[in-house]
C-alpha cells in the first residue's frame, strides 16, 4: 500500500541522515516504528517471530502461508535486523534444541 507522510523539513533531514548512517531506508524506519514489540519464540527446536503493533499481534509466515521458522537464533536475529528492528524479546521456555520434527 502506498501513502503520503507529511514531515517537517527538520524531521525529514534528521530521519534521512539516521537512515543513511544505519544503512537502511526511511521506509524501513517508518515500518519499524509501527511495531511496538518483537518476540522471538522458541518452540521445540525452532524459532518463530511475533510482532506486536497498535491493533494486535502478527506472526511471520512464508509466502505460501506457513509459519516461518528458523533453526538457529543467529538466523532469526539476522532476519529481524534486516527488517530494521534492533530490539527483540527472546522467549526460551519451550526450547528443546534436540527435538526433531515438531509440527507447529
Amino acid at each position: 500500500m502506498k501513502t503520503t507522510v507529511e514531515l517537517s523539513d527538520v524531521l525529514f533531514e534528521s530521519a534521512k541522515a539516521h537512515a543513511q548512517k544505519h544503512k537502511t531506508t526511511l521506509r524501513a524506519l517508518i515500518e519499524a516504528g509501527a511495531v511496538k514489540k518483537v518476540r522471538i519464540i522458541a518452540n521445540g527446536s525452532v524459532f518463530y517471530v511475533e510482532a506486536e503493533h497498535g491493533t494486535g499481534t502478527v506472526t511471520a509466515h512464508t509466502t505460501a502461508g506457513k509459519l516461518k521458522t528458523w533453526v538457529t537464533l543467529d538466523a532469526v536475529a539476522r532476519w529481524i535486523k534486516q527488517l530494521g528492528v534492533g530490539k527483540a524479546q527472546l522467549e526460551l521456555g519451550n526450547w528443546h534444541p534436540g527435538q526433531k520434527g515438531l509440527e507447529l
